[in-house]
């Protein structure tokens, strides 16, 4: 059998990352930090596994939609990131979301969107088209500063909808800013009211 070199992209900035193949260490795996892809050579291709460190501070957009998948991801912006989906939270995810002081801009429709658990949105500003922050799941703190334009005005906006069963723990400050006029939907199911 002929051995095969190939690289994967797993998200830049990660810090320990190993490679298994099964529960094997894959020894001659070499990762990136810079480009995110890790390389290895090996002659099948059954099923291989990165495993890195909860806390990633994040630089590209790429790296912050997989890292949002990911149960238990620590994720804090390193920098301003400008993607064209939203930063989403799939149900049976548990992450936290620090924008390090830096701005999050969505050009889809919303800028986050949990189905899953998010433990606290802090420290920076959101920008959407319609939706600030769209909760299908569950949030605990929220102190960021949101604003949507309604698609330039052409469009309702709102900057925090709550709906099918979400629900916000604590709304502990932040700015919320939507045009022309709607800012908030609850659906009666948020304990900060």
């Amino acid at each position: 059998t002929t051995p095969i070199t190939f690289s994967m992209f797993i998200g830049k900035n990660l810090t320990n990352v190993t490679v298994y193949h099964y529960t094997d260490t894959v020894s001659d795996a070499v990762y990136d930090s810079d480009t995110g892809f890790v390389t290895l050579t090996t002659t099948y291709f059954s099923p291989f596994t990165a495993v890195f460190d909860q806390s990633i501070t994040v630089l590209d957009a790429q790296t912050l939609h997989i890292v949002s998948s990911i149960d238990g991801m620590q994720i804090t912006l390193g920098a301003d990131i400008t993607t064209n989906t939203a930063f989403t939270v799939p149900e049976g995810v548990t992450v936290s979301l620090d924008l390090g002081g830096h701005s999050l801009t969505a050009t889809s429709n919303s800028c986050i969107i949990n189905n899953g658990n998010i433990t606290s949105i802090t420290n920076g500003t959101l920008y959407g088209k319609y939706y600030g922050i769209v909760a299908f799941g569950a949030i605990g703190e929220v102190n960021v500063n949101v604003n949507v334009d309604g698609n330039n005005g052409t469009g309702t906006a709102t900057a925090i909808y709550v709906d099918n069963g979400g629900s916000i723990e604590n709304i502990t400050g932040g700015e919320y800013h939507a045009y022309p006029e709607v800012f908030f939907f609850f659906c009666g199911c948020c304990s900060c009211l």
